[in-house]
């Protein structure tokens, strides 16, 4: 019974999602601003573990987003519920035009929000059951008016009616660090005596070839400046457990 209700409410979701659209979108995509950083910053001292990351290069992507910051839930017995902290960076601008009265809103959108739809409780054989189902594709738009309303991932339709409360999105700036797909990596491996060890790494998306892992090691006698291809470190402490150091050049 429970798996009945379910196709249901399923179907009359599809049925509001796909139904034909009121309005026509003009639409121009943002993209965020990535660029390529140094971890960690040059000409800063550092301090690592043994078995630790000593220098990396990693993407760092910045630009505008929405964020909720309050819970958002509409409905009593049976509800969508929106959870704060989610945040998306803004897609894209665009202009919706009404396709009978030709009304124009000017919006910017941000796509991938999730929400949770919950049933009322339904009387079945064995006592009363509630239906869930979530939409991990919701979007948020931003209109000329200063409202946030919801718009349709699926088709390019747009609810003027369903406005957010005020105090439960925000327009904020968004950055997100993360690894670049090709990565080099310099990891201390401890000291012996003088000489200090290291291993490099390649590793194109999350695998590590074993072609390029190579074990290095430097004489501390002959200099304290490291270098291996564009790297160089200065290092100024060892230990066979710990290393502090300047990063000079990055890969």
């Amino acid at each position: 019974m429970k798996t009945f209700l379910i196709i249901l409410i399923t179907l009359f979701l599809t049925s509001c999602v796909t139904s034909q659209p009121q309005w026509s979108l003009q639409k121009y995509p943002i993209n965020p601003d990535s660029e390529l950083l140094d971890f960690p910053e040059l000409d800063t001292t550092t301090e690592r573990n043994l078995g630790d990351t000593l220098v990396v290069k990693g993407i760092q992507t910045r630009g505008i987003a929405f964020k909720v910051i309050n819970e958002v839930k509409y409905g009593d017995s049976s509800y969508i519920k929106y959870t704060a902290n989610q945040e998306q960076f803004v897609s894209y601008r665009g202009v919706y035009t009404h396709k009978k009265n030709g009304t124009m809103l000017s919006v910017e959108c941000a796509q991938g929000f999730r929400y949770a739809y919950h049933s009322a409780p339904f009387s079945v054989y064995k006592g009363n059951e509630v239906a869930s189902l979530s939409d991990n594709n919701v979007t948020i738009c931003l209109s000329d008016t200063g409202q946030f309303i919801q718009a349709s991932s699926m088709t390019e339709n747009i609810f003027p009616t369903k406005i957010f409360p005020a105090d439960s999105i925000e327009k904020t700036t968004k950055t997100v660090r993360s690894e670049a797909s090709f990565k080099q990596e310099l990891i201390y491996n401890g000291r012996l005596g003088d000489g200090l060890k290291f291993i490099y790494r390649e590793f194109s998306g999350d695998m590590a070839r074993p072609a390029f892992t190579q074990d290095i090691q430097y004489d501390l006698n002959t200099s304290n400046i490291i270098g291996f291809k564009n790297v160089k470190l200065e290092v100024i402490s060892a230990t066979n457990t710990l290393i502090k150091y300047k990063v000079i050049s990055n890969f």
